[in-house]
């Protein structure tokens, strides 16, 4: 399901290129919209799994002792350590998909709106 995710990109920067080039209409644009939220569901379930495992992992470490000090690791000790673990950096490119993702909606959104207008002016052409 990962490999789905990161076809967001692919697929966002070919419909860019394409629109770039061709005309593109509104109902084209609506379709993508619709793409990259069923995209967003993906990374929303990826993240989750992400999440959990990184979850399971900071759990972990909070209950470790710290051999320099004879305590557990704070909390934040802990989060900073998993997170240079592969949980750690797992997590951020999940958070950073769903960033991208709904980025790239907005501009989709945005792009349809300015079709929508321009084609308007100039009589529904």
């Amino acid at each position: 399901m990962e490999n789905q995710v990161n076809n967001f990109k692919q697929e966002y920067d070919q419909f860019i290129a394409r629109f770039q080039s061709d005309i593109v209409g509104t109902e084209e644009i609506g379709k993508q919209i619709g793409r990259q939220i069923q995209f967003y569901g993906d990374a929303v379930r990826v993240f989750v799994n992400v999440k959990i495992a990184f979850d399971k992992r900071l759990s972990e470490y909070e209950q470790r002792t710290d051999e320099n000090t004879g305590k557990t690791y704070s909390s934040t000790k802990a989060e900073k350590i998993v997170n240079s673990l592969p949980e750690g950096v797992a997590m951020l490119r999940a958070e950073w998909d769903l960033k991208v993702i709904m980025e790239q909606v907005g501009a989709l959104r945005n792009m349809q709106w300015g079709v929508q207008k321009e084609q308007g002016m100039m009589g529904g052409i």
